[in-house]
Formats: C-alpha cells, structure tokens, sequence
C-alpha cells in the first residue's frame, strides 16, 4: 500500500511528467481522493477499513450474525 501511496503521491505533484501511473496505482488514486480528498497519507489508513465494510456488507445477512 506504501508503494502505492508513493507513486500516487510521485503523480499529483508531477503535472508535466511523461510517465504514466499504472492503472492499479490510478484506481487507487482516485479512491483515495473520494475518501480524504487532499489527505493522502490518512486515506492510506482508512482505506483497509473500508475495503473490511464493503466485504462486510457483502456477505448474506446469515453469514454476518445477529446485529
């Protein structure tokens, strides 16, 4: 996920590069500014967590238990 930040980080600030991102690193990117937009490193944090809901949420009601 460092790895990922770094380049993410390595693309914004970097306007008039010719490299391209990969795309994973690009999806990445653009999820991470929907959860703390301007806040890299604190959506680095987050995003474990809401990747865990979405998993969560995903799964039968059965499977999830009472609540």
């Amino acid at each position: 996920m460092l790895a990922r930040l770094a380049a993410v980080q390595h693309w914004n600030s970097c306007a008039g590069c010719r490299a391209q991102p990969r795309p994973g690193d690009l999806v990445n990117g653009v999820f991470i500014e929907q959860i703390a937009p301007g806040r890299l490193e604190q959506a680095a944090i987050e995003l474990p967590r809401y990747i865990a809901a979405l998993r969560l949420a995903r799964r039968p009601a059965t499977a999830r238990g009472p609540g």
